[in-house]
């Protein structure tokens, strides 16, 4: 992706990646909630219904605003509600500041 901003996701131990070019508009944190979002939908047409899954983020910042009560980001919005559809969601934190969800995908 020569200009703009993109996104990438990667699945451990599974033979899928997926990068999308998200052209010159959306900032950096944006394109974290796309990312998070995009996984969630690829959940939807899988196989890891009723699997542990884990997102990885090192956006502090997305994933806190996903946890947020209110939302001033029809783009964050949108995200939570696509998790909320396919996940059973629980954030933890450890202790070195890394971030990421830790959730079951239940149909």
């Amino acid at each position: 992706m020569p200009n703009g901003t993109g996104i990438g996701i990667w699945k451990e131990g599974a033979l899928y990646g997926e990068s999308l070019s998200l052209g010159c508009s959306p900032s950096v944190f944006q394109a974290e909630i796309i990312a998070i979002q995009t996984y969630a939908e690829e959940i939807v047409t899988s196989s890891h219904w009723n699997e542990a899954v884990e997102i990885l983020s090192d956006s502090q910042g997305a994933l806190k605003a996903l946890e947020a009560v209110k939302f001033d980001s029809v783009v964050v919005l949108n995200c939570y509600r696509k998790l909320n559809s396919v996940v059973v969601l629980n954030c933890y934190r450890k202790l070195k500041g890394d971030n990421w969800w830790n959730f079951t995908a239940l149909r």
